[in-house]
């Protein structure tokens, strides 16, 4: 479903920002970014998405061409970036134009109730709590059933108890259509509890240092001993990527 070939993107300034990354991503699998500060996680994505363009190489969805932004590839950031005038519809509705009204009110009402916000359709994202303007902005990516989704640390700035309940909603609403999702974290319980195989970047340039396979069944206990032994494992290759001292005693590496 996804295809980075030889991706390498270098800035104006000169900085070499990735290298040679080569990537599969099967349809409906989760793979989870992750890796230490300055890697190009987030580069990527914007490569993926279309936002920047690749200096070298190709990235390809179903074997198509990623040449800018498109309905193929939705996208989550880290905030949820809601337009404030408009209401929680409106901002769910906000990308699609080519729709008539019917039809965008009918997908957007979906959408809504799939991430249970269907009662907040006319509110305002200031009358949102932080977990609800996020679940908000899924459903804007959800809206027409993109088949890839990518996620930048989409619930790095919530708390953890709001962090933990948007992940698996986020894997609910991956079982009602089985997208392929890309997620950045810089959590490694939350790449654990949502990936089917874990990519570990190093930098920089941003090159991938390691593929950790994830064989577990869902849901997934944490703090379980098959859950602690892969927990291990990415922590093993994270440290090669980047020095384990960096990451602190959390396990927990740094956001960018």
């Amino acid at each position: 479903m996804l295809t980075l070939s030889n991706v390498a993107k270098t800035f104006e300034d000169g900085l070499l920002a990735l290298d040679q990354i080569n990537l599969d991503v099967s349809a409906g699998e989760i793979v989870v970014v992750i890796g230490g500060s300055g890697c190009g996680k987030s580069t990527l994505l914007r490569v993926i998405a279309g936002l920047e363009s690749a200096t070298h190489g190709g990235v390809f969805v179903a074997g198509h061409p990623v040449t800018g932004p498109g309905a193929d590839v939705g996208v989550v950031f880290q905030e949820p970036r809601l337009m404030p005038w408009l209401t929680v519809e409106e901002n769910v509705r906000f990308g699609l134009a080519s729709f008539s009204s019917d039809e965008a009110k009918s997908l957007a009402n979906e959408a809504l109730a799939r991430v249970g916000l269907s009662q907040f359709a006319e509110a305002l994202p200031r009358q949102l709590s932080g977990g609800m303007a996020q679940r908000a902005a899924i459903a804007r990516a959800l809206v027409v059933k993109p088949p890839v989704l990518l996620l930048d640390e989409p619930f790095s700035a919530l708390d953890a108890f709001t962090r933990l309940d948007l992940q698996e909603h986020l894997l609910d609403l991956w079982g009602w259509y089985r997208p392929t999702l890309l997620v950045v974290t810089h959590d490694i319980e939350e790449a654990l509890t949502l990936a089917d195989r874990i990519v570990v970047m190093e930098g920089q340039p941003g090159r991938i240092a390691a593929e950790v396979a994830i064989d577990l069944a869902r849901p997934r206990t944490r703090g379980d001993s098959t859950f602690n032994e892969s927990r291990e494992t990415v922590l093993a290759e994270l440290s090669d990527a980047r020095p384990l001292e960096a990451l602190g005693t959390t396990g927990v590496a740094p956001t960018r």
